[in-house]
């Protein structure tokens, strides 16, 4: 028989109805000595095949069931499974969180999670986490993350993400995502590595978007998407507006600038000639 290193002790706590028994270490485990309380649980079942795990802190109850990690703290119920990580909060009642991860906050009922730093957001479904920092109102029901992607909000069910900064938008299917700035847009499809998406962007495939970087007298990145009203959208660090008014803001602001100022225009010709079919679909509609 696996040997137990905490039992349930006669010390209760009522919260939301329901009774909790604090634990106390049996053994050394973790950096918890013999004869510390650790956290509260509703059930021995609950830690019945806790191995090693350093359970100091939370709540744990229901079908919770602890395999293993380190736990300072948070509200863990339901069918959650913890086998590794570090939780210190959050409100988890589902999922699979193992290895690496770090959870100090969000709500998490599904998705399998081994890596990772976690401190806000909603976590459900089959979202898979490796890595990246997820936070604020994000809400992942799918999706394959990983790397140093930032995810401070948006919606995602699908796609994979490597990178980039992401605090809005709706991200599904076969998007890739590297790296880039979405705040807003429907992104289906493409291999995202870079640039600017705001507001209307729908990205279905990869010939729906266009980046170019180090362009201009900041050596910069140019990207262009098409909209939901079927129009070409350009962001350069600023800017973001129409493809004829970014034309127009070239030679007000780099008319005196030739190098330059040829330089985004074979760029916006690049753009047009690219997009030419998506905006010959919508006239001929």
């Amino acid at each position: 028989m696996e040997k137990q290193n905490w039992k349930l002790t006669n010390i209760s706590e009522e919260r939301n109805g329901i009774v909790y028994y604090r634990i106390i270490a049996t053994n050394d485990v973790g950096e918890t000595k013999k004869g510390e309380y650790g956290a509260f649980v509703e059930s021995f079942k609950n830690i019945e095949n806790c191995g090693d795990a350093d359970i100091r802190g939370g709540y744990i109850r229901g079908g919770a069931d602890i395999r293993g990690g380190v736990i300072r703290g948070g509200d863990i119920s339901g069918d959650a499974v913890i086998r590794g990580g570090y939780i210190s909060g959050g409100d988890i009642s589902g999922g699979d969180i193992s290895g690496d991860a770090v959870i100090r906050g969000g709500y998490i009922s599904g998705g399998d999670i081994s890596g990772g730093y976690i401190s806000g957001g909603y976590i459900s479904g089959g979202a898979v986490i490796r890595g990246g920092y997820i936070s604020g109102g994000a809400v992942i029901r799918g999706g394959d993350i990983s790397g140093d992607a930032v995810i401070r909000g948006g919606y995602i069910r699908g796609g994979v993400i490597r990178g980039g900064d992401i605090s809005g938008g709706y991200i599904s299917g076969d998007a890739v995502i590297r790296g880039g700035y979405i705040s807003g847009g429907d992104i289906s499809g493409g291999d995202i590595s870079g640039g600017v998406i705001r507001g209307d962007a729908v990205i279905r495939n990869q010939e729906m978007w266009f980046l170019a970087c180090g362009v201009g007298s900041e050596n910069g990145d140019l990207a262009a998407y098409m909209t939901k009203e079927n129009t070409i959208e350009v962001t350069r660090g600023c800017f973001v507006g129409s493809l004829e008014e970014f034309k127009n803001k070239v030679n007000e602001v780099h008319a005196n600038n030739t190098q330059i100022n040829k330089q985004y225009m074979l760029l916006i010709q690049v753009i047009e000639d690219e997009f030419e079919k998506f905006v010959k679909c919508e006239v001929s509609e």
